[in-house]
This record gives C-alpha cells, structure tokens and sequence, in this order.
C-alpha cells in the first residue's frame, strides 16, 4: 500500500495514518473498487439500499449532479466545523500551487488540474513561498555584496 498522511508532531491534529481504516489512499481505492463498472466517472451516485458485505458495486450508473459537487468542499467545511469555509477553488488552486511548487511542469499539473492552456497555469508559478523568497534574498544578497576590488 502507498504511504499515507502522517502525524504532525508540530500540532495536535493527526489526520490519519499509514495502514489505517481512515488512511486517505486506503479509502480512495475502497471507493474506487465499489464504482459501478458501466460509467468511467470517479462521482457516481451512492446507491441507496445495499449491502457493502454481500455487494461490490456500491454506486448507481448515474453521475452526481453539478449541484453537489459544487458545494462538496463548502458542506465539509461547515459540517466540519472548520475555522473556515473552503470552496471547491481552493483545493484546485492548492493543487496547482503545491505541484509547480514541487518542480512538476505545466503541461503536467494541466492533466490534474483539468487547465486548457499552459499560460491559465502560470499563475501558480507567481504564488511563491516565503522561504523561497528568503532564500532568493540572500543569494542575491551575498552576490551583490560590494567587492574589496578598487575601480579605476
């Protein structure tokens, strides 16, 4: 199995672990495997009477509406209790972010993020870390410290 979230030792929060009943890959191939065999979407309509131990389709031959999805991230948010309501938008630009981030190139995170053009994904690229920043600072700094070399 792939490797999952990991405790934080910096907070309190521990989201999952590794192996565990709610390891988030764990629970994205349980859903997957359930998908109704007809339909090549990951969204499908839950079906409303079954039995999980008896059954391995879980999900209806029907897409989930547009209306649900949209507000996906907003419902978790509020059923969470979450500091803040975070939208659809955000987990996509997140997504965006963390992979130009991580070095991935444009026409990549365009496959994930679902991006028609290269340029629509440079504006991830202008989201730089403060640490980036920090480190850029201090190249520069050391670079164009002024030089003992006398001009003529």
């Amino acid at each position: 199995m792939q490797q999952c979230c990991t405790p934080n030792m910096s907070t309190q929060n521990v989201i999952s672990f590794t192996g565990s009943l709610i390891c988030p890959v764990h629970l994205f191939k349980l859903h997957t495997d359930h998908l109704h065999p007809e339909i090549s979407t990951l969204w499908q309509k839950p079906r409303q009477k079954f039995d999980p131990r008896k059954e391995s389709v879980w999900f209806e031959q029907k897409v989930i509406g547009h209306d649900p999805l949209n507000n996906f991230m907003k419902n978790i948010s509020v059923q969470a209790k979450l500091s803040q309501i975070y939208t659809n938008y955000c987990l996509h630009t997140t997504i965006g972010t963390e992979l130009d981030q991580a070095g991935y190139a444009s026409c990549h995170i365009m496959t994930v993020t679902g991006h028609k053009s290269e340029n629509s994904v440079k504006k991830y690229a202008t989201k730089t870390l403060n640490s980036k920043k920090r480190e850029m600072f201090e190249t520069l700094s050391k670079n164009l410290q002024p030089s003992p070399k006398k001009c003529h």
